[in-house]
């Protein structure tokens, strides 16, 4: 199973995501943050974080998600 993990924010959305395997054992796939300019208009950097993290889902197509 595959699970986005979301710490929400405005200037900086980290994530995680990771694989769960049998016996509750954990593998780190990828992480990292989402980082928007604070000039930016508030609707701007939320697209900015939508488009990011819709590319996310598209790329590791997870089964679950949590958010902060």
């Amino acid at each position: 199973m595959i699970i986005l993990g979301i710490d929400p924010g405005l200037a900086t959305v980290g994530f995680g995501v990771v694989e769960s395997r049998i016996g509750n054992d954990f593998r780190a796939i990828e992480y990292g943050a989402v980082l928007t300019e604070a000039g930016k208009k508030v609707e701007d950097r939320l697209l900015e974080i939508y488009d990011n993290v819709d590319e996310l889902c598209k790329t590791f197509r997870p089964n679950a998600a949590a958010v902060e």
